[in-house]
């Protein structure tokens, strides 16, 4: 049995002890290499392919969504005229200045309410 043994060892260490031809173990860590390096660039590039037909796909009904938006918030609450207290006035004479204030209020309510709650 010992001897069985023995002689089993010996030929793992002789086995061991050949030299290997490396070319073929490099090829493959080559090969699964170059795979890894051009995974993540196509994978980027499929991505963003896919990102570009779904915006130009969506892009002219938003648009037009936008430009709505886009005008009645600009959309002036007083007409100053074209003087200086109307282009000094601009900013805050329009319905998006109007919400945001609305916006800010409710937030600063928010902020006491629950101040007064956590108190007691």
């Amino acid at each position: 049995m010992n001897e069985q043994l023995e002689n089993h060892l010996r030929a793992m260490f002789a086995e061991a002890e050949r030299q290997h031809d490396g070319r073929e173990f490099t090829g493959r860590v080559m090969a699964q290499t170059r795979f890894a390096r051009y995974r993540k660039p196509a994978l980027v590039l499929g991505i963003t392919l896919v990102v570009a037909v779904c915006m130009l796909l969506v892009a002219p009904p938003l648009r037009s969504f936008t430009m709505l938006v886009a005008q009645g918030l600009t959309t002036s609450l007083v007409d100053m005229g074209d003087g200086w207290l109307g282009i000094l006035l601009a900013p805050v004479n329009t319905v998006g200045s109007l919400l945001i204030l609305a916006g800010k209020a409710a937030r600063i309510g928010q902020k006491r309410l629950l101040g007064a709650f956590s108190r007691t």
